[in-house]
């Protein structure tokens, strides 16, 4: 909406590179849930024993791990089989190992602190955390073939779920974010 109170097209904008968003995601991860629920970022880049390297770790106020996988541009659907085998390796993640894994990326700072910085309303889950993990799968697009895994996937009972990001520019040059869910 400009000056004169009218409506104003913005032109969609392409990101430049995956690190962009990934960068984002760090600062702000809030916007990966469609409520005020909260997460925080324990691990990035994080190096799973099969090879495979998730972009971000998290957990949520439950003390439960949520996977985020980052494409800057459409989704093929081999992504949502990386995002399954780095939730068969994270499922085996014992509270220890959460706790290495969060030190590393909170510099020292222990986990128990940082998620109670982060969910003042919550009680540190010294002996369920990791009772139950997620997957965000994060893109400016989805095509129709990952979609249908993702909507399957979910409708079985796997908390599995595609975060669409779409990048506009304004006239001014100022860049805009805008999300949606699938499920």
């Amino acid at each position: 909406v400009d000056e004169s109170d009218c409506l104003k097209e913005m032109e969609p904008s392409k990101l430049d590179y995956e690190e962009r968003i990934e960068n984002w995601m760090c600062d702000n991860v809030s916007v990966l849930v469609p409520d005020d629920s909260g997460l925080l970022v324990i691990g990035r880049q994080v190096k799973t024993i099969f090879g495979g390297i998730i972009d971000l770790l998290c957990i949520n106020g439950d003390g439960d791990l949520v996977i985020v996988e980052l494409k800057r541009d459409q989704t093929p659907r081999k992504i949502t089989a990386q995002a399954l085998d780095y939730a068969s390796w994270v499922q085996d993640l014992t509270p220890q190992q959460v706790e290495a894994i969060a030190a590393e990326y909170l510099k020292g700072k222990p986990l128990k602190d940082a998620f109670e910085d982060t969910f003042p309303d919550k009680e540190y889950p010294d002996v369920i955390i990791n009772g139950q993990h997620s997957i965000k799968i994060v893109a400016s697009g989805i095509d129709d073939s990952t979609e249908r895994i993702i909507r399957y996937l979910s409708g079985k009972g796997i908390a599995i779920n595609f975060v669409r990001f779409h990048l506009f520019k304004s006239a001014d040059g100022k860049e805009h974010l805008v999300r949606t869910f699938v499920i």
